[in-house]
């Protein structure tokens, strides 16, 4: 099941990170061919060490890793893109 997040940085490295806020409580795990605003995405997920303006961890935060690199132009910070899982 696809679900919405909120691009929130882009890690300018090899492999690239598309920095992701999830807008939803819906719960997910990587398939087969896991794909963000239709890239394909390695199948690991990582949770950055963000915070909130309190200090406290910022859970709803996650990072994913683009198969190709290249792809990194076809996303901007801000906006909301489709998570395929």
């Amino acid at each position: 099941m696809s679900q919405k997040v909120k691009i929130e940085h882009i890690l300018e490295r090899k492999p690239v990170g598309i920095f992701v806020r999830v807008l939803d409580d819906t719960k997910f795990e990587l398939g087969a061919n896991p794909a963000l605003a239709g890239c394909p995405i390695k199948k690991s997920v990582t949770q950055p060490r963000a915070l909130k303006k309190d200090g406290s961890p910022d859970l709803d935060v996650f990072c994913f890793y683009l198969v190709n690199g290249n792809d990194k132009s076809k996303f901007k910070v801000g906006e909301v893109v489709e998570l395929v899982p």
